[in-house]
């Protein structure tokens, strides 16, 4: 399982909490709730801001070699989570610099 690369992670990235919970409304009101799997996953949004060439390369070269398999990613509360990708957005900021977002889902 390959690491995701060491980058900063900036303000504007976020972690969230998804959960599978469904609810039904019976005809008398009353609210039941299922989870169709047993654990919460956490989604991550990962900013990155001011990327050189050579770190916005790494992280596609990353993307395009991984973006099937589970990663480990480090997050701010330096714990690895195993991880797949939802996305990489990367947009040009100014000459030489990049900014980039990921999405990851916790497996």
């Amino acid at each position: 399982m390959a690491n995701y690369p060491t980058l900063p992670i900036m303000v504007g990235s976020e972690e969230e909490w998804e959960d599978d919970l469904e609810m039904d409304i019976a005809v008398n009101g009353a609210a039941k709730v299922r989870a169709f799997y047993p654990t919460k996953k956490k989604r991550f949004k990962v900013v990155h801001h001011y990327l050189t060439e050579t770190q916005k390369n790494t992280l596609q070269t990353f993307y395009d070699a991984n973006r099937l398999l589970v990663v480990q990613f480090l997050w701010t509360d330096s714990v690895s989570y195993n991880c797949l990708f939802k996305s990489v957005r990367v947009s040009p900021l100014e000459v030489s610099y990049w900014n980039a977002e990921s999405i990851l889902r916790q497996q």
